[in-house]
């Protein structure tokens, strides 16, 4: 798939700056709370997590085909870009490319790069799947699998250097690849602590929090 954009300007600036420095820490947190809170037990909800997580993979490469993979990517362009107060202008969608169009301001020129890369990042079926899990609790585990699977299929189809999403970053094209894949990785890090830990995750969390704030201040 090709997305092509009228915007050729290379985005980026100090907002973009700061998100990608701030990956690589957020990767340690990540990686330090796993150890202290991840119980051996836990990890058997694995079994049933990977073979859903699979079966989302491969329910995505089946049905969202052309336009519709193709309209999805888009939409994540659009759903980022009405959330920091731009203006839709104009959204198309064909059979293997799109483009998404929009009127930024001063202010939010700056958000321009996190657009950009929106089709990579955002997982909009694991929020979905989050919010149908909480009508079907007993369910959690195999609908938050199927909602990752649809989002990581649809960011790796799309996912390259061709991409002017991806060459237009400051940076070129290594920076906005390496941004990507650390966000990624914090997603599906985040999905699968939320499946290990269930309902303590947020309380662990919490915890987690108070314990390097007192570290850091002692």
């Amino acid at each position: 798939m090709t997305d092509t954009s009228t915007e050729k300007k290379s985005v980026g600036g100090i907002s973009f700056l700061l998100g990608f420095f701030s990956l690589p820490l957020v990767l340690i947190i990540l990686i330090i709370f796993s150890a202290l809170y991840i119980q051996a037990q836990s990890l058997t909800k694995l079994f049933t997590f990977i073979p859903c997580f699979a079966l989302g993979l491969f329910l995505s490469k089946l049905l969202l085909t052309r336009s519709k993979g193709v309209y999805f990517h888009e939409l994540r362009h659009a759903l980022i870009s009405s959330l920091v107060g731009n203006k839709a202008v104009k959204m198309k969608v064909e059979r293997k490319i799109g483009s998404f169009e929009y009127k930024y301001s001063k202010e939010s020129e700056k958000y321009n790069a996190f657009i950009a890369l929106a089709p990579y990042t955002l997982p909009l079926f694991t929020f979905l799947c989050v919010i149908i899990s909480w009508f079907v609790p007993q369910y959690f585990i195999i609908i938050l699998a199927l909602g990752l699977g649809f989002d990581c299929e649809q960011w790796w189809r799309d996912l390259g250097p061709h991409q002017t999403d991806i060459n237009t970053i400051s940076g070129g094209v290594f920076v906005g690849m390496l941004f990507v894949v650390m966000f990624e990785l914090i997603i599906i890090f985040l999905v699968t602590l939320l499946i290990l830990n269930g309902s303590l995750f947020l309380t662990n969390w919490a915890d987690f929090i108070v314990l390097i704030t007192r570290y850091i201040l002692s």
